[in-house]
């Protein structure tokens, strides 16, 4: 019964590390794409120290404005942004994403 313990545990840790493997491919091909987007449906969006309609305000970005985007990822709601203040996070839904770019 151990050998069939260990060896179903093998399967288990070359799958994780398999797929860990793909993930960690498919990261870098993605590293120099820049994704951007455009705040909407909103006088001014805050941008926060979180991604939680909680946390602590950075700044505000006004309508119109082309945010970059970490990634096209929605984590709780939320994209990560860069602003020219700092880093932080803004709700999706005010987020139109328009284009990605090379570097």
């Amino acid at each position: 019964m151990s050998e069939e313990r260990n060896e179903n545990q093998s399967v288990q840790t070359a799958s994780v590390t398999k797929s860990s493997v793909e993930s960690a491919d498919t990261n870098t091909n993605n590293e120099n794409i820049k994704v951007f987007g455009v705040v909407e449906s909103c006088g001014y969006l805050r941008v926060r120290k979180e991604p939680d309609k909680e946390s602590d305000v950075v700044t505000t970005i006004p309508v119109g404005t082309m945010v970059e985007l970490e990634n096209d990822e929605v984590i709780d709601g939320f994209y990560a942004v860069h602003t020219e203040v700092g880093d932080g996070y803004c709700m999706a839904e005010f987020i139109q994403v328009t284009r990605a770019e090379k570097e």
